[in-house]
């Protein structure tokens, strides 16, 4: 009950039956009282209302940060906002696509909302996990006037208008803001002297007023500029030819592009750089006959069972892991113990453009050679469309890297932690076998192993590399076994 009610039921007295109900004085005996309390009253809501829809400190805002979309991941970059400001929000919808350090991910909001603001452009790159990246506001909000934290760069991206004053100027009155340049990128200075623009003329849109290489070829794009002649570049340079390395000087004038890594490349060589210190690596090469296996493929072929020397390479790794299971391991550094698994899940090397991911086969050993060229044709689709999602990339027993396909004779893998082994595959060729006078012309394959002494022995790869050679050279098991004493009921039905 408010004060002033108050007042009048102690003024009205215990005579009079009186109740407040909804704000309002009730009496059977005074209209008059009754009107003057709905009319002090109905200026205190009307004050109370005011007071709620211009105080910005009862809006329920909702902040958003970077998330970790995988287990190594530090930070990423936003590749495509897929909602605006002002969008309504529901559970389960993308509020934008991520690049992480091992593929492009969706990360979708879990709640109802109105996306009010978005504090990071796209294809900024290095936005650490954890860091403010927009902010959702409750539905009924005023999402325009949103607080946003004061040391947050909150340049919307270019191709988001955002207007927060009413009412909106027309687009002929719309004034653009030059945002101060901080930062210059390698590339982007590189383009700028390249195509002699002063960088002035440009306004960044990398974190915290950062000029990008994006900004300067978009420019470029716009103005439809041609690079300045390499005569002019070498007269502001202050030579009038280029040096060769017999100068006097011994150092040559030349001219370069930075080219930036992404976050998987980056997160490549540092883990590849980390294995290499911190893995004690060991290598064994054998040599296998391929005339066999390339049979069996030629004769699946015929029945349309479409099959690559890839998918028999890794069904034979497969059935040597489950016939030497001490190799089916992983090194567990935390307890300094070799992890024995289960499981045979094998991670084929897939090139994409953004940089190496490997992909898994689960359970590879149980499945047929169709089975495995079906997975694996899809596997590799997705991971060079960068839409692999995390459990098929994270974990694996071994690793199969193939560079057949480039006639490489033989090279050497570096192991994937927490893995104990890598297998390098080199081309199939032609070879002369045998004695001057029996010369025979056969189908040979090098592999080279990469493994983990803390973990493997040279006896176990020994045997190990042994049972790959025996299952190519003698293809039948790829179609009848699974590694183990069991037959396939596949086979028995052929």
């Amino acid at each position: 009950m408010s004060s002033v009610s108050k007042f009048f039921v102690k003024t009205i007295g215990p005579g009079l039956r009186a109740s407040f109900q909804h704000g309002c004085l009730y009496s059977r005996s005074s209209s008059y009282w009754c009107s003057m309390v709905q009319q002090k009253n109905a200026q205190s809501i009307l004050s109370t209302k005011r007071n709620v829809t211009t105080s910005a400190a009862l809006f329920d805002e909702t902040p958003i940060k970077m998330p970790s979309l995988s287990p190594t991941m530090s930070a990423g970059t936003i590749v495509k906002w897929h909602k605006k400001e002002g969008d309504k929000l529901q559970p389960g919808d993308v509020l934008c696509e991520v690049q992480t350090d091992k593929a492009v991910m969706a990360f979708e909001y879990d709640d109802e909302g109105i996306l009010a603001k978005i504090l990071i452009n796209e294809n900024s790159s290095e936005i650490p996990v954890g860091q403010l990246i927009a902010i959702v506001c409750d539905e009924g909000d005023d999402w325009k006037n949103v607080k946003v934290p004061e040391n947050v760069d909150s340049s919307p991206p270019s191709s988001t208008t955002s207007t927060t004053s009413d009412p909106t100027p027309k687009d002929d009155q719309k004034l653009t803001v030059k945002q101060e340049i901080n930062k210059i990128s390698p590339s982007a200075r590189n383009l700028l002297h390249l195509y002699g623009i002063d960088a002035q003329k440009l306004n960044p849109t990398g974190q915290r007023g950062t000029l990008l290489k994006e900004d300067v070829l978009q420019f470029v794009n716009d103005q439809k500029l041609l690079p300045k002649s390499l005569d002019g570049l070498l007269k502001e340079s202050g030579s009038k030819s280029i040096p060769t390395p017999a100068d006097a000087t011994g150092k040559s004038k030349s001219f370069y592009v930075d080219i930036e890594l992404t976050n998987m490349r980056r997160t490549i060589a540092k883990r590849l750089t980390e294995s290499k210190s911190n893995t004690p690596h060991s290598y064994m090469m054998i040599k296998c006959f391929m005339d066999d296996v390339l049979q069996l493929r030629s004769d699946l072929k015929a029945k349309s069972i479409t099959v690559s020397v890839n998918d028999l390479i890794v069904k034979s790794v497969a059935l040597a892991l489950k016939q030497v299971p001490q190799m089916n391991c992983q090194w567990d550094n935390e307890n300094n113990v070799a992890k024995l698994l289960s499981e045979v899940d094998i991670s084929i090397a897939v090139a994409t453009p953004t940089g190496l991911i490997t992909p898994i086969i689960r359970n590879a050993n149980s499945l047929t050679l169709a089975e495995i060229n079906y997975i694996s044709r899809q596997l590799i689709t997705r991971a060079k469309d960068g839409k692999l999602k995390p459990e098929e990339f994270i974990g694996g027993s071994f690793s199969i890297s193939n560079l057949g396909m480039y006639d490489i004779d033989y090279f050497t893998g570096v192991i994937n932690p927490p893995q104990a082994g890598i297998l390098a595959v080199g081309a199939t060729k032609k070879v002369f076998v045998g004695k001057p006078d029996k010369y025979q012309l056969r189908s040979s394959m090098n592999i080279q192993l990469s493994y983990d002494t803390r973990a493997i022995d040279e006896e176990t790869v020994g045997e190990f590399l042994e049972k790959i050679r025996q299952n190519l050279e003698h293809p039948r098991i790829l179609v009848v076994s699974d590694g183990t004493s069991r037959r396939r009921l596949s086979s028995l039905l052929q």
